[in-house]
């Protein structure tokens, strides 16, 4: 017997996408690049099943996720944790 994780779609409108988003455009002052379609599988993959309420974001390039060619500049990284940080100041926001 195969083992096998379903795939997992979540609304770019979902309140933790949204606080990310406003997060970036605080943070960095322009918009987000359009999203991306992840296609391997991450923990989202079985959160899925507890919530659709959820967002992948990081610095890096992922064209080049969990390969040997893959890296991060330690200045998006830095940037990366102040985006995290104001996101979950937007996320409280959203529900006041």
């Amino acid at each position: 017997m195969r083992w096998c994780t379903e795939p997992v779609e979540v609304s770019i409108n979902n309140t933790s996408a949204r606080a990310v988003s406003r997060a970036i455009i605080k943070v960095l002052g322009k918009g987000p690049t359009p999203p991306a379609r992840k296609w391997g599988t991450s923990d989202m993959n079985d959160l899925a099943l507890l919530t659709k309420n959820m967002v992948a974001y990081g610095p890096g390039d992922g064209a080049y996720s969990h390969s040997f060619e893959e890296y991060i500049f330690v200045e998006d990284y830095l940037r990366a944790i102040d985006i995290y940080k104001q996101a979950i100041v937007e996320f409280m926001n959203i529900y006041k």
